[in-house]
């Protein structure tokens, strides 16, 4: 049981040191931050049109009156 403990901690170590470096180019990016990156520009113009529709529906709620004459 140790022994797998001590494997598993030395590969845990062999990732993290492996992945650490000093100087990274601007568009080298792992591969979950490609997919993060990727899916908040995908859903950012959803939220942003979302909200645009949010405030303009609330103005004109706000400036429309109804007339019953």
């Amino acid at each position: 049981m140790k022994r797998w403990i001590y494997l598993l901690g030395l590969t845990a170590a062999l990732f993290f040191f492996h992945s650490c470096v000093t100087q990274k180019r601007k568009d080298d990016l792992s591969g979950i931050a490609k997919v993060y990156h990727n899916t908040t520009a995908k859903y950012n113009g959803y939220f942003n049109a979302d909200e645009i529709m949010k405030t303009t529906l609330l103005s004109i709620e706000q400036q429309h009156r109804d007339t019953y004459q």
